[in-house]
């Protein structure tokens, strides 16, 4: 009798919202992708210390935190509509963003990045891309622009 080998359990599929098209797209891609390991997928906001930094008010900070709350209720809202059936975890996060998806991917996930964030104009992949590649300890997915397949994301 043969041995069966089985095939490594691949863990969630962890996505960057930062608003930017380059993020939905990324997000599209990684829901396809955790519809087809029947894993779930984990948004991820990161608001920085970086980015909080900016806001010298607390009014200020805690208006960034329901920003990016209802950014990735709306995110999770368009993937659910698309894919129903994938269990999506919304995550908002005080850690740097690279830091955040390394966190909420652990050992065991795949990350997924866009090819640039709303702050990063030019064709070269931006800071937190660079970033995770080079201290992520699983896959980093990079999506290029226009998503899933060969063209557009709709």
């Amino acid at each position: 009798m043969a041995a069966v080998q089985r095939l490594p359990r691949l863990g969630p599929v962890v996505v960057g919202v930062d608003g930017s098209e380059s993020a939905l797209s990324a997000v599209l891609w990684a829901a396809e992708e955790a519809l087809l390991r029947g894993s779930g997928l984990f948004l991820v906001h990161a608001t920085g210390p970086d980015a909080l930094a900016r806001y010298p008010f607390q009014a200020e900070i805690d208006e960034s935190r329901r920003t990016g709350r209802e950014l990735l209720d709306l995110t999770a809202a368009t993937v659910s509509a698309r894919h129903p059936d994938v269990l999506v975890v919304k995550e908002l996060s005080d850690r740097p963003p690279s830091e955040a998806l390394r966190h909420a991917a652990a050992l065991s996930g795949t990350i997924v990045v866009g090819h640039r964030g709303p702050d990063h104009p030019g064709p070269a992949p931006g800071r937190t891309t660079l970033a995770l590649l080079r201290h992520a300890h699983c896959p980093v997915e990079l999506v290029p622009r226009h998503g899933p397949g060969h063209g557009s994301t709709s």
